[in-house]
Protein backbone atom coordinates (compact mmCIF):
# COMPACT_ATOMS: atom_id res chain seq x y z
CA UNK A 1 0.00 0.00 0.00
CA UNK A 2 1.24 3.41 -0.80
CA UNK A 3 1.24 6.54 1.41
CA UNK A 4 -1.53 7.75 -0.41
CA UNK A 5 -3.43 5.11 -0.52
CA UNK A 6 -3.31 4.94 3.24
CA UNK A 7 -3.96 8.38 3.36
CA UNK A 8 -7.57 7.63 1.55
CA UNK A 9 -7.94 4.98 3.82
CA UNK A 10 -7.38 6.52 6.97
CA UNK A 11 -9.29 9.79 5.96
CA UNK A 12 -12.14 7.66 5.00
CA UNK A 13 -12.29 5.62 8.18
CA UNK A 14 -11.80 8.55 9.99
CA UNK A 15 -14.53 10.65 8.61
CA UNK A 16 -17.11 7.68 9.06
CA UNK A 17 -16.07 7.65 12.95
CA UNK A 18 -16.66 10.96 13.36
CA UNK A 19 -13.33 12.72 13.25
CA UNK A 20 -13.09 16.00 11.11
CA UNK A 21 -9.62 15.58 9.52
CA UNK A 22 -6.85 18.25 8.25
CA UNK A 23 -4.70 17.36 5.99
CA UNK A 24 -1.10 18.75 5.82
CA UNK A 25 -0.31 19.39 1.64
CA UNK A 26 3.40 19.48 1.43
CA UNK A 27 5.91 18.10 -0.92
CA UNK A 28 9.09 18.53 -1.50
CA UNK A 29 8.73 21.14 -4.68
CA UNK A 30 5.70 23.71 -3.08
CA UNK A 31 5.60 24.55 0.77
CA UNK A 32 2.79 26.77 0.99
CA UNK A 33 2.86 26.54 5.01
CA UNK A 34 4.92 29.30 6.97
CA UNK A 35 7.43 28.97 9.80
CA UNK A 36 8.26 25.84 11.01
CA UNK A 37 6.34 23.26 9.15
CA UNK A 38 8.66 20.82 8.07
CA UNK A 39 7.91 17.33 8.92
CA UNK A 40 4.66 18.62 10.54
CA UNK A 41 2.19 15.46 10.69
CA UNK A 42 0.10 14.53 7.33
CA UNK A 43 -3.28 14.65 9.43
CA UNK A 44 -4.88 16.26 12.36
CA UNK A 45 -8.02 14.47 13.27
CA UNK A 46 -10.16 16.45 15.81
CA UNK A 47 -13.40 14.81 17.59
CA UNK A 48 -15.69 15.76 20.73
CA UNK A 49 -12.30 18.81 21.93
CA UNK A 50 -9.99 15.60 21.26
CA UNK A 51 -7.04 15.80 18.62
CA UNK A 52 -5.00 13.44 17.33
CA UNK A 53 -1.66 14.15 14.89
CA UNK A 54 -0.57 10.98 12.36
CA UNK A 55 2.14 10.97 10.55
CA UNK A 56 1.22 8.33 7.99
CA UNK A 57 4.58 5.62 6.58
CA UNK A 58 4.40 2.76 4.22
CA UNK A 59 5.51 -0.22 6.44
CA UNK A 60 9.39 0.14 5.69
CA UNK A 61 9.51 4.23 5.58
CA UNK A 62 11.41 6.11 8.29
CA UNK A 63 10.50 9.29 10.06
CA UNK A 64 12.66 12.07 9.35
CA UNK A 65 14.58 14.10 11.83
CA UNK A 66 11.79 16.91 11.59
CA UNK A 67 8.67 14.39 11.62
CA UNK A 68 10.39 12.93 14.60
CA UNK A 69 11.08 16.08 16.45
CA UNK A 70 7.75 17.47 15.71
CA UNK A 71 6.57 13.50 17.56
CA UNK A 72 8.58 14.85 20.34
CA UNK A 73 5.90 17.50 21.40
CA UNK A 74 2.52 17.21 20.05
CA UNK A 75 0.35 15.28 21.98
CA UNK A 76 -1.38 12.24 20.72
CA UNK A 77 1.01 12.04 17.63
CA UNK A 78 1.27 8.34 16.08
CA UNK A 79 2.73 7.01 13.23
CA UNK A 80 0.08 4.72 11.33
CA UNK A 81 1.53 2.61 8.80
CA UNK A 82 -0.48 -0.12 6.75
CA UNK A 83 0.42 -3.08 9.30
CA UNK A 84 -1.77 -1.21 11.81
CA UNK A 85 -5.22 -1.05 10.33
CA UNK A 86 -6.64 -3.82 11.44
CA UNK A 87 -6.07 -3.16 15.41
CA UNK A 88 -3.95 0.12 16.36
CA UNK A 89 -5.85 2.07 13.86
CA UNK A 90 -9.55 0.83 14.92
CA UNK A 91 -9.10 1.39 18.46
CA UNK A 92 -7.63 4.58 17.85
CA UNK A 93 -10.41 6.13 15.79
CA UNK A 94 -13.12 4.37 17.62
Amino acid sequence: MTEAELKAYVKRIARMNGWRVMESKQNRIVRPAKGDSNGFPDLVLARDREVMFMELKTDDGIQSSDQYAWSLILPAYHVIRPKHLDNRLVELLA
